[in-house]
């Protein structure tokens, strides 16, 4: 028996809850895992949950979402997986984690900051962020930072933004997958706790959907921040 399990599921469920009702999921459950496995086997598990959410997140979602603004962030950002992932599979663990808490807490501070666009996003900016969510995810296996910061500084509705970000993060976390299985990081270690923790994430990720109130945005929004900055804290590599 796989002695992280246990702890693995409660990781899986507090960032699928996460990314149910605020799309703070990697945000979470990357620096936590990376205290039980090493940083590349906690990027591979994320991208598992990319197709349990297809299946209980993504439906609403795309119907929301701002679709041709996805689409246009989708393509370059896909490309981007491709040269992270070739950083993922030969950066040092140590290393990695320290750039992970990083990239989580200067985003949280941003986020917290309140920082906001005052331009609209033409078509190059949104393949610019694209491309960068998908070099830093696929190097980091967050990919959620580059696209959170650049969805809530801007001036769409709360029920939008979540809707743009979880389509996002979605497809983009499933195109995940195929990249880092040609770089050898998805394993049958991988594979096997995905059965197991995949359906744990599809539970959570739909309970935190159903518990999303867009009149309650500020609440959710705070609960998310707490639990990232929880996740930062609990992985900083000093503790072992």
């Amino acid at each position: 028996m796989d002695d992280v399990l246990a702890p693995l599921v409660a990781v899986t469920f507090l960032s699928g809850l996460s990314y149910g009702f605020a799309g703070l999921g990697s945000m979470v459950f990357v620096p936590l895992a990376a205290i039980l496995l090493p940083p590349q086997q906690a990027a591979a598990q994320m991208a598992l949950f990319g197709l349990g959410s297809a299946v209980t997140l993504l439906p609403r979602a795309w119907g929301a979402a701002d679709r041709p603004r996805v689409l246009t962030m989708l393509a370059p950002a896909a490309l981007g997986l491709a040269a992270g992932a070739a950083v993922l599979k030969r950066a040092d663990a140590e290393a990695l984690r320290w750039v992970v808490a990083g990239l989580v807490a200067a985003t949280l501070a941003a986020l917290m900051a309140g920082w906001r666009m005052r331009l609209a996003p033409g078509r190059g900016m949104l393949a610019a962020v694209g491309g960068g969510s998908g070099l830093i995810g696929g190097a980091t296996g967050l990919l959620g930072p580059v696209i959170l910061l650049f969805n809530l500084a801007g001036t769409d509705r709360a029920g939008r933004v979540r809707a743009n970000t979880v389509s996002f993060l979605t497809l983009l976390t499933v195109l995940y997958v195929p990249v880092l299985a040609l770089q050898g990081l998805i394993g049958p270690e991988v594979l096997w706790r995905g059965l197991i923790l995949v359906p744990v994430y599809m539970l959570a990720t739909r309970l935190g959907q159903a518990v999303f109130d867009p009149e309650r945005e500020r609440l959710y929004r705070h609960a998310g921040y707490a639990a990232v900055g929880l996740a930062v804290l609990a992985g900083l590599p000093l503790w072992r």
